[in-house]
């Protein structure tokens, strides 16, 4: 199928973040990845601390929360006045077992893991980083935005990963994101989660979004037009 994603180096998103802060060490606050499928490597977690650092968001959105292990990873990195919202499923939500292929037998694993253990990396941390997170129990397909519209400078889109859930996970991020904002979606690429690969390759014939080679990460960045044309001439 042809798309217009546009694979960069992961150094390119680095150099850019060198470049704003010449002179000083660039440091910031990792967890070690978890055995969990799906989960964030470090270079993605790099990744998403640039993001963090070059946009200084003072809202986070994640649509899918599993085990907490990236939304304490944003509350660890963003500012103290600022907030993580996570939406995830409740306790008690019944989960489809109706699985047709493989994507669905893992998502619906995914589901019930994250139903059982409920977040348990945000409960193993102290009140000031639980502080920090806002946590939305809900499906996302029912979820309502207008309270977060336009507030959200990077939006994580890592949940239900079927054609239906990543449009209107896309959809909300649209309304609720930031001048300047990013949306990452994670499992771009993935060999497992292809309906995300597809719906962003579909999504990126009217849209300019970029993959970060060696990550299953893909993004849109609203961000300043010599930025967006920098990294577009930035082809690996």
């Amino acid at each position: 199928m042809s798309h217009n994603v546009i694979t960069i180096k992961p150094k390119v998103l680095i150099k850019i973040l060198e470049d704003k802060f010449t002179g000083e060490n660039i440091t910031g606050s990792f967890l070690m990845p978890p055995s969990y499928i799906g989960s964030l490597t470090l270079l993605e977690s790099a990744m998403l601390l640039a993001f963090v650092k070059l946009i200084q968001p003072k809202h986070v959105f994640e649509f899918g929360t599993f085990m907490g292990h990236t939304s304490v990873f944003f509350a660890k990195n963003i500012a103290e006045d600022a907030l993580v919202h996570t939406i995830d499923l409740p306790q008690g939500y019944i989960v489809d077992n109706g699985c047709e292929t493989k994507a669905e037998e893992v998502d619906n694993l995914l589901r019930e893991q994250s139903i059982t253990s409920q977040a348990k990396c945000i409960e193993n941390e102290g009140q000031d980083i639980q502080r920090k997170i806002n946590r939305i129990l809900c499906n996302s397909l029912e979820f309502c935005t207008k309270a977060h519209t336009t507030s959200a400078g990077i939006i994580f889109i890592d949940g239900g990963h079927d054609t239906e859930i990543v449009k209107s996970d896309t959809c909300k991020a649209l309304e609720m994101l930031s001048e300047g904002g990013v949306i990452v979606w994670h499992d771009y690429n993935s060999t497992v989660f292809t309906d995300v690969t597809d719906y962003v390759n579909e999504f990126a014939k009217c849209n300019t979004i970029f993959h970060i080679a060696n990550t299953n990460i893909a993004f849109m960045w609203k961000a300043e037009e010599n930025l967006v044309r920098h990294l577009h001439n930035s082809l690996s």
